[in-house]
């Protein structure tokens, strides 16, 4: 998820995969709020945690495992996984996804660059 303003939560950008990707969309808000003070959070069983708000009837992941989207302390959103029974994150798997995080991040940074130079490029054709 990236948001383009944290503020406004229509315009956030959200892609999802997988079975189960409708049934916890529900979520998406709640975590991208909760990692802009988090580096990475691996929950084991997110039904016990008071980290997510869940309503009565919502299916519960059985674990979740999510990283933050930052770049020299910019914030751009969260990645993060669930799966519908419990498991447990081996090492491997949350260096990968530590590594794919900040990837994203690195290529939401340079697409922000792009753009802003883009957008002075008009500015200044504008003006000549």
């Amino acid at each position: 998820m990236i948001p383009v303003n944290i503020l406004d939560s229509d315009l956030r950008s959200r892609f999802g995969v997988g079975e189960s990707r409708d049934t916890y969309s529900y979520l998406d808000d709640q975590i991208l709020t909760l990692m802009e003070n988090h580096k990475r959070i691996v929950m084991s069983n997110p039904g016990r945690t008071t980290l997510l708000n869940f309503e009565p009837g919502d299916v519960k992941p059985g674990s979740i495992l999510s990283t933050a989207l930052y770049h020299e302390d910019q914030y751009f959103g969260a990645m993060w996984v669930a799966y519908d029974s419990p498991h447990t994150f081996a090492e491997g798997e949350v260096r990968f996804i530590t590594t794919l995080s900040g990837q994203a991040a690195l290529a939401a940074a340079k697409n922000r660059l792009f753009w802003t130079a883009e957008f002075e490029r008009q500015r200044l054709t504008a003006i000549l």
